[in-house]
């Protein structure tokens, strides 16, 4: 099994768009699959030329040895002499630094591997894993806003600029998602004609929502916000072991 182009996709751009969010410095993120083939490289505006082929480091560091770059970097301040080795054998594309983090699915199974590098390490794995949990669940369980709102919800932004990327996030990552679902069939006439009955109802709930987002405080509305986040984190943890 492998990352798919379509996943992979997802994964980075919401990478990228959390990057944005975190307010980081220009970033490359690259995503490989189980044999460390390239399967999708991304580069922001003003990255420097190095980036892409640090990530790709990270990310082939990550698949070579099984673990994170986190880990490898742990290990490689105590056996510096197996990592210096490591990277010989990998022709020095082996980045032991955070910003490498392996892709699995539900099971377990090895899919491939993120790599980001742009900023400081830890921002780096930080989008790395932001990319991966909200474009992933979206993508395989429609489940990407709760590890979307915890992350965004971390970084404590106002209630305008949390609605505003929530709404681009998910814009884009269902946007995304339109290809593969084609592909697999999803789209028929007869679910068409129920979007098409649904759009006015839709159009009708974006309307209160910006009346109901002005009315509301800030204290209020992030209130809600925990509440709801941890009653449909609960539910997803109650049905995934039902």
């Amino acid at each position: 099994m492998s990352v798919t182009l379509d996943q992979a996709r997802i994964i980075s751009e919401a990478a990228l768009v959390k990057a944005r969010e975190l307010g980081l410095k220009p970033i490359s993120v690259t995503i490989l699959d189980p044999r460390t083939s390239l399967v999708a490289c991304l580069s922001e505006e003003g990255v420097s030329q190095m980036r892409w082929r640090i990530a790709q480091g990270k990310a082939n560091a990550a698949i070579k040895l099984g673990l994170g770059t986190r880990a490898l970097m742990a290990r490689a301040e105590q056996q510096a002499y197996f990592i210096q080795a490591m990277n010989g054998l990998a022709d020095g594309e082996f980045v032991p630094v955070p910003g490498g983090v392996l892709i699995r699915d539900a099971d377990g199974n090895l899919l491939g591997a993120i790599g980001i590098s742009g900023d400081t390490s830890d921002k780096d794995e930080a989008a790395a894993i932001a990319g991966i949990a909200a474009g992933f669940t979206s993508f395989v369980s429609h489940a990407g806003g709760p590890p979307a709102a915890i992350y965004l919800l971390s970084g404590k932004p106002s209630k305008t600029q949390y609605q505003a990327t929530t709404v681009f996030v998910f814009w884009f990552i269902n946007i995304a998602k339109a290809i593969p679902y084609g592909i697999l069939g999803l789209f028929t006439w007869e679910s068409i004609k129920v979007d098409l009955m649904l759009t006015p109802f839709a159009i009708l709930g974006v309307w209160i929502g910006v009346k109901a987002h002005y009315m509301i405080s800030e204290r209020l509305f992030f209130s809600f916000t925990y509440i709801l986040l941890t009653i449909t984190g609960a539910r997803l943890i109650w049905v995934s072991l039902s």
